[in-house]
């Protein structure tokens, strides 16, 4: 339960800088940030997810929250890092990774998870390499190639 308290917290202040946000009529914590003169400006929050696969299967309604903090966390200055070592249906939950907005695959570990992934075998070139396959929001059909060190 302290993990569904922590993500009902970021829920919370998700929530309040929403209604921050379309009280003064404005998309993003940065514009905000922007029209306020005396006021403390809104910090942004990082939250890193160290072992998501076992959240998710900690309760079910730490998927709706995720999901939620997915859709709105980043207009308002909360954004999530989930890390997970295994590909698996409770990880790639369709609705959680829809929601993520960039993907980044550093290793697999066989030719399955790859076809889990990706569908074909394009994956399997990470296994056992330092390299990372990037998918952006907005083109996740596209990959991109990167090098990164451990």
């Amino acid at each position: 339960m302290k993990h569904l308290d922590k993500l009902h917290e970021l829920q919370n202040i998700v929530n309040e800088r929403m209604s921050l946000l379309k009280v003064n009529n404005v998309d993003n914590i940065d514009q905000y940030n922007k029209s306020i003169v005396n006021q403390s400006k809104l910090k942004h929050i990082l939250v890193v997810a160290p072992n998501f696969n076992s959240l998710l299967r900690e309760t079910f309604q730490n998927n709706k929250i995720i999901a939620e903090l997915l859709e709105n966390g980043a207009k308002t200055g909360v954004y999530l890092i989930l890390q997970s070592y295994v590909a698996n249906n409770d990880v790639l939950d369709k609705e959680i990774y829809d929601k993520v907005s960039n993907k980044y695959i550093f290793r697999l570990s066989s030719k399955e998870e790859s076809l889990k992934i990706f569908e074909n075998h394009r994956g399997h070139q990470l296994h056992g390499n330092g390299d990372c396959l990037s998918y952006d929001k907005d083109k996740i059909s596209s990959m991109k190639r990167i090098q990164i060190c451990n």
